[in-house]
C-alpha cells in the first residue's frame, strides 16, 4: 500500500536577483515547463538543443 499526503508548501528564498514573468494568456504545465527550460538555458552555459 501506498500513502500519499499533500500538503500547502510555499517555499521562499532569499536573494538580490529580481525575476518577473508575464506569461499574458499562456498557461498550463506545457506553458510552465517551457518556461522553466527558457529560464534553465540562460542561467546554464551552453545551449539546450536536444
Amino acid at each position: 500500500m501506498l500513502g500519499v499526503t499533500v500538503e500547502p508548501f510555499n517555499p521562499r528564498i532569499e536573494s538580490n536577483v529580481d525575476v518577473a514573468v508575464d506569461s499574458g494568456d499562456v498557461t498550463g504545465p506545457s506553458a510552465g515547463l517551457a518556461w522553466t527550460l527558457a529560464i534553465i538555458d540562460v542561467l546554464t552555459p551552453g545551449v539546450l538543443d536536444r
